[in-house]
């Protein structure tokens, strides 16, 4: 069932979770803390497989349809997921997603700044 009302916290600790998991598999003796400000190829090494593992895990926890998959091929940090996923369930519950434009925005002016 989605929870459309996940604080900014509580998600930012559901994907640093799923990071965890991720990044645990690598090397099972990291245990830094996660900031929302990391970039997840850049500082976490996530490859594109990764992200698409990130994004499925996110997708069922928060009961996601397909119809509403997660765009992370767009964003760049764990804040930029924490966003989207935010935007996915107020827009699973009809309100507008004027949070999920804004981080495509964000993403796409990193991106014209490289």
């Amino acid at each position: 069932m989605p929870r459309p009302n996940l604080s900014a916290a509580d998600c930012l600790g559901l994907v640093g979770e799923e990071i965890r998991t991720i990044l645990a598999r690598r090397s099972p003796s990291a245990s830094e803390p996660l900031r929302s400000c990391q970039n997840l190829t850049g500082d976490l090494g996530f490859s594109s497989a990764d992200l698409l593992e990130l994004a499925a895990a996110l997708e069922k926890r928060l009961a996601l349809s397909s119809s509403r998959s997660l765009p992370l091929s767009s964003f760049k940090t764990v804040d930029d997921i924490c966003h989207a996923c935010l935007a996915s369930l107020r827009e699973s519950e009809g309100l507008p997603d004027a949070a999920l434009a804004a981080s495509v925005r964000r993403g796409q002016a990193r991106r014209l700044q490289q």
